[in-house]
């Protein structure tokens, strides 16, 4: 295996060709370097198979997800692992391994199917690049597709709307939008095309930058709650961008701008750019509007809306459809445990971890049992930065682990109370008057190494433990006036007055935008 292993590190672009003689070529993995292999194949090899571990890209068609040259290929469909190498004859394969972050892990499991003429992408473009004395800047191509694209004048449609990424206050509005325009076109940007979505929406995968460039370099409104777009993307004259953030109408911790570990350094460019060409940003309250100023550094126009992704949650009658759809018992309640990440290391950006000093979960349900009544289950529901870690919790019969969820504002109306420590979702329950509990055992180490917070934590209108004891007596204790007088004390004097109907102002605002633009806009 290590003579394999040594051949593999060693292998060129030309070995790869030279071996694909008379051989089924099979890919693996769906990545930036997938298209590698068009860009160096001279003789338009056929593809036999492609091959993903993400059940996302499985049974997808391989155009969605990547740029190919076109025709036949466009329409491959992708397989696991399994489907395929268990059927294949090895002696007349060869695999390309185009995943340079999970390549060690598929070559093992290449070999375990007895498959060892494989060959990495990455590690022959290294060479490729080395010896022809140039490192490629994969960005150009994105940059050189929109630059054709601009030449070509392709006119704005004023009646297609593209949002930059699926989730968040982004599915809502999309909802109102339609309600209000039902021929207009809605474009989503998707990391996974296998999500459920209303039939008047077109998905668009992430993956494929020139399918995303095709529909955001033609919608009138774009909609996004990022740093930065996720393509290379200049505005044009016409189009309307419109930053909507991914909270709600109140933030606990600082972010972006006044937050710069949070940052890549390439990042910070990036976004004092994209605000410039921002042309409005909906907030829910004045506090949310002044943080957002300071966080992105935006001077223009701000909407007050409200906290459109909050609307479900006052959506009493959902609920029972809700539970049915996520599989849940229509006679038992949940309570929704929604911890935020942590950073590891001085430079600790995107290298997330989870609380060790999690609740014991068994004892939280009975106290919460023993104080509420009736019969208690527990949701679990990660950061995204946490995603990895999905399933990992659900060894015992009384948990679900809804962290791959994609709209995390459903798992929040189902549930009926909050335990968290740091995470602004803390607020969105409160919205609707239901309990939210703060567990933060490691809040002096968070407070002093973490970002910095906006509010006061010691302030806040949530009762707050460190240890399992005071969380143990601040349910059993739990006086739901008490709680509500400070809660909306809090909201007042924050300027918070959510009442379900944002989603459906942001809506009125954006159909007002496109129908002035019918005269500006050919």
């Amino acid at each position: 295996m290590e003579l394999n292993q040594i051949k593999v590190e060693n292998n060129k672009w030309e070995d790869f060709f030279e071996n694909c003689k008379n051989k089924k070529i099979i890919l693996f993995g769906i990545s930036e370097f997938t298209e590698l292999f068009w860009e160096r194949d001279k003789k338009g090899r056929p593809i036999y198979a492609v091959i993903d571990n993400d059940v996302k890209k499985q049974n997808c068609f391989l155009g969605d997800l990547c740029v190919t040259p076109g025709g036949k290929v466009e329409k491959i469909v992708i397989h696991s692992v399994e489907e395929v190498c268990k059927h294949i004859n090895v002696q007349e394969t060869v695999v390309l391994i185009c995943n340079q972050r999970y390549h060690m892990d598929m070559a093992r499991q290449l070999e375990k199917y007895g498959i060892y003429n494989y060959y990495k992408a990455h590690l022959m473009e290294a060479k490729w690049e080395k010896e022809n004395g140039v490192v490629i800047d994969r960005s150009l191509k994105k940059k050189e597709y929109l630059n054709k694209c601009i030449k070509e004048q392709k006119l704005v449609n004023k009646c297609l709307v593209f949002v930059e990424k699926y989730g968040g206050h982004g599915i809502y509005i999309s909802r109102s939008l339609h309600n209000l325009m039902p021929d207009l076109q809605i474009v989503w940007v998707v990391s996974d095309l296998h999500i459920p979505s209303d039939d008047y929406v077109k998905k668009v995968s992430a993956t494929n930058w020139k399918k995303v460039i095709n529909e955001i370099e033609t919608a009138n409104i774009v909609i996004y709650d990022n740093k930065v777009l996720s393509t290379v993307y200049k505005k044009r004259e016409g189009q309307v961008f419109i930053q909507t953030k991914h909270w709600s109408s109140v933030t606990l911790k600082k972010f972006w701008l006044d937050d710069p570990s949070s940052l890549y350094p390439e990042q910070l460019e990036k976004i004092i750019e994209l605000e410039m060409n921002t042309d409005y940003c909906f907030v829910g309250s004045e506090f949310d509007k002044k943080t957002c100023e300071s966080g992105f550094g935006f001077k223009g126009d701000y909407i007050k809306v409200g906290s459109c992704r909050s609307d479900i949650l006052f959506d009493n009658g959902k609920i029972q459809e809700l539970k049915n759809k996520y599989g849940l018992n229509l006679n038992k309640r949940y309570i929704l445990y929604a911890p935020t990440s942590r950073r590891e290391g001085e430079n600790g950006i995107n290298r997330l971890k989870v609380n060790s000093d999690m609740p014991d979960f068994e004892s939280l349900l009975h106290n919460v049992k023993e104080r509420f009544g009736g019969e208690w289950e527990l949701i679990i529901r990660l950061h995204p930065g946490l995603s990895y870690l999905a399933g990992r919790f659900c060894d015992m019969e009384f948990i679900h682990d809804f962290t791959s969820v994609q709209d995390g504002q459903e798992i929040v109306a189902i549930t009926d109370i909050m335990l968290t420590d740091y995470s602004s979702i803390m607020f969105e329950p409160a919205f609707v008057n239901k309990p939210v509990f703060l567990y933060a055992p490691d809040k002096e180490e968070f407070l002093e190494k973490e970002r910095g917070f906006w509010i006061n934590y010691n302030e806040l209108p949530f009762p707050i433990a460190e240890t399992e004891a005071e969380l143990r007596d601040n349910i059993l204790n739990f006086e739901n006036e008490v709680y509500l007088q400070k809660k909306d004390k809090f909201m007042e004097f924050y300027g918070v007055n959510e009442d379900g109907h944002a989603s459906e102002r942001a809506a009125e605002f954006i159909f007002k935008l496109i129908k002035t633009s019918e005269t500006q806009i050919e």
